[in-house]
């Protein structure tokens, strides 16, 4: 982000490499997804490795429900599995706690003793010793309102990136989606923001660090084996997606690439898209004089204008034509 005379905000996306593009890499998905009498996210079945549909991050992640358990289910069977929660969030000063979905329970954290010691499992270990200081802390299974907040962080900052294309005030849609300024002690949500210039310069200070959070997967790394866990040797090889991740990379991919973002004419559509779905051959979509989000948007328009132009040529006393 840096600024300029014509904005006082300006995205700059940074490319470590010469591509302009993140590769859209498969992610991972369940036949099964619940949620258990403790509110925690279970799946089982077979996993799949899927593809995002393009623009997912402002189209169906848009359409989801992201405030019942029953949403965030279908949410995750139906684009892809993730395993994070809420915790990042914390660390630029976001609070999230919508009355209708926050259950408060205590976060129990990762115990060595209880859960490293997986015997008859794939995973086998020996049992660690206190003065191992083993110094890990992890949530598992995630309660389903800690996997909704993160993902209502991504939709959060594709509303921002929509809001700032259209020279609109940008922290509405942070609100929108539940998310406020922590207090520190005393200091008011309003103090918070003078720091950095007021609620849209907080905003982007979130908007910016769920973008680079979102990225991690695609920094490079190594990953360390452990025999006495039993897990073999792994291959240097293309990075994991999990849902988070593809949608930020999606998010990403919009910001380098500049490309004009429209409206569906549908009037009662209105969704905002880039690539018209739904008359795409071998991966092509239709990014010029184009009206409508899908094809199917195109006829649902076409046919309710023909109605209207049918019933204004139709005489008083006689009914219109049936279709």
């Amino acid at each position: 982000m840096s600024r300029d005379e014509d904005k006082r905000f300006r995205i700059t996306a940074i490319k470590p490499w010469p591509s302009l593009q993140l590769p859209m890499l498969e992610i991972e998905r369940f036949d099964e997804v619940w949620v258990d009498d403790d509110g925690k996210l279970q799946f089982s079945g077979t996993a799949s490795r899927v593809e995002l549909p393009p623009e997912s991050v402002i189209r169906d992640l848009f359409e989801a429900d992201l405030l019942t358990p029953v949403g965030v289910t279908a949410a995750l069977r139906e684009l892809g599995w993730t395993n994070r929660n809420d915790r990042d969030l914390r660390e630029v000063g976001i609070d999230y706690q919508p009355k209708e979905i926050r259950h408060e329970e205590p976060e129990r954290e990762w115990d060595p003793l209880l859960d490293l010691d997986l015997h008859g499992s794939e995973f086998e270990s020996e049992r660690p010793e206190d003065e191992d200081n083993i110094d890990i802390h992890i949530i598992w299974p995630l309660p389903w309102w800690t996997v909704a907040a993160r993902l209502r962080a991504v939709r959060a900052a594709a509303k921002h990136w929509l809001a700032w294309r259209r020279d609109e005030p940008v922290r509405p849609e942070w609100t929108s989606e539940g998310f406020i300024a922590r207090r520190s002690g005393d200091a008011s949500e309003s103090v918070v923001e003078m720091i950095y210039g007021g609620p849209d310069g907080l905003a982007w200070e979130w908007f910016a660090h769920i973008v680079r959070r979102g990225l991690v997967q695609f920094q490079p790394t190594v990953m360390v084996a452990s025999r006495n866990a039993g897990i073999a040797s792994r291959a240097v090889g293309l990075p994991s997606l999990d849902l988070v991740g593809a949608l930020t990379a999606q998010l990403f991919n919009l910001i380098v690439e500049e490309a004009p973002v429209r409206w569906c004419a549908n009037e009662t559509c209105g969704r905002p898209f880039v690539r018209q779905r739904g008359r795409a051959r071998a991966a092509q979509y239709r990014m010029t004089g184009v009206l409508y989000c899908e094809s199917a948007c195109a006829r649902s328009q076409a046919q309710r204008e023909y109605r209207r132009r049918a019933k204004r040529r139709q005489p008083p006393d006689q009914p219109p034509p049936t279709q």
